[in-house]
């Protein structure tokens, strides 16, 4: 964004999450610290028993997508899941789905209508996201900072559906920057209608697909952010210090 632009020009140091941010600041600044994220999602157990028994899920041997859109549900990402729901539980998947408060009512009763509710599992918040992770064998989701960085560390395979009215494009810049690394797939926003059904298809049908982008995206975790970016801090404190003396 603009506004860490303007500050980058006159801070000491810049702590960031993704690689190839010299592309915006003095790469002399730049210290990979990552996101600081809930220690939960740190050597998260996956596959937890009390995770199935929280979404209701009997049968452990299918796939589990889950879908999210941030705290207040993306709408265009709920129109897209909501157009294909029947031709995705047909894929004999699990669906886990935070939609959020505005589109909760439509979507109950979207899953209902369709006798769906030992399929899809809906919600408007996910108060557990260290159990969703945890049985998750697909994620669907917006490319926020703080999103990509948890989905980074607990290592799953996701497709990014980057925000685009974010600013100055940023979510696309987050999810291109973990995509580049063979570690995503992205389905731009304009692109949900035509293509996000047979990406998630593309997904679940080919395991060796899953593996490669667990394994890759796992590799740009940062799982100690606070430490480093607390050691940041304490090394430029010091060096304003002894400037000053």
């Amino acid at each position: 964004g603009k506004t860490n632009l303007m500050l980058g020009k006159k801070a000491k140091a810049i702590c960031v999450a993704f690689p190839d941010m010299e592309k915006f600041f003095d790469e002399k600044k730049l210290v990979m610290s990552g996101n600081p994220i809930r220690k939960d999602f740190i050597n998260l157990k996956m596959k937890d028993e009390k995770a199935y028994e929280f979404f209701g899920i009997e049968d452990k041997s299918k796939l589990v997508i889950l879908i999210v859109g941030g705290s207040q549900g993306a709408m265009s990402i709920n129109k897209a899941i909501a157009a294909e729901i029947q031709r995705l539980v047909e894929t004999q998947a699990h669906i886990i789905w935070q939609v959020g408060k505005n589109y909760i009512n439509e979507a109950k009763a979207l899953v209902s209508s369709l006798n769906l509710e030992d399929k899809v599992w809906v919600s408007d918040f996910i108060y557990r996201m260290d159990y969703a992770y945890s049985v998750a064998d697909l994620v669907i989701t917006r490319a926020g900072a703080i999103a990509a960085s948890e989905i980074c560390a607990v290592g799953l395979p996701a497709i990014f559906v980057p925000l685009p009215t974010a600013a100055e494009n940023h979510q696309m810049k987050n999810a291109l920057s973990i995509a580049e690394n063979n570690a995503a797939l992205i389905v731009e926003d304009k692109d949900l209608k035509e293509k996000l059904y047979d990406t998630i298809c593309e997904c679940l049908n080919n395991s060796v697909l899953r593996m490669s982008l667990s394994k890759n995206i796992k590799t740009l975790s940062i799982t100690n952010a606070v430490d480093r970016i607390v050691d940041v801090v304490d090394k430029q404190y010091i060096r304003i210090m002894s400037e000053e003396n």
